[in-house]
């Protein structure tokens, strides 16, 4: 529409020569709104993911105190603990049944190796993030 000399401009008049959106439009649109909605999500796993580390990390520094409560009360660690009901070699009760319960929730796999010698333990656990991040601890370190 071609605005002639003297004639008041009008906007209705342009809004109805285009009254859409091209197709390259629409799809350049799309595309910002996938990437905007692809970054949110990476953002979100991520929380998530560090959220599991963060879980497993206290469920082992929780099980670092029951172990070192079981050593006062039997002036030893533990030889050995089944993990499926939480008992000693002696089968005797570790932990309670809701940390034993808590524990399988919250780790993808754990084990327990004990020294006798110098009566060290070193608790391996891995959390249940996409990277099943690896926690170690003994009675006097704990590392990620």
């Amino acid at each position: 529409m071609q605005k002639n000399k003297g004639e008041p401009f009008h906007l209705i008049g342009i809004i109805k020569e285009r009254s859409g959106f091209t197709i390259i439009e629409l799809v350049c649109a799309l595309l910002l709104l996938t990437i905007f909605i692809l970054v949110a999500l990476s953002i979100y796993l991520s929380g998530i993911n560090q959220a599991k580390v963060t879980v497993a990390q206290n469920a082992v520094a929780n099980l670092r105190d029951f172990l070192n409560t079981y050593s006062l009360d039997n002036d030893k660690y533990p030889a050995s603990i089944n993990f499926t009901n939480c008992v000693d070699e002696n089968s005797r009760a570790v932990f309670s049944d809701s940390f034993c319960k808590q524990l399988k929730n919250d780790l993808h796999s754990i084990s327990y190796n004990y020294n006798p010698e110098n009566k060290q333990y070193v608790l391996t656990a891995r959390a249940k993030d996409n990277k099943f991040t690896i926690i170690k601890v003994t009675p006097e370190i704990f590392t990620k």
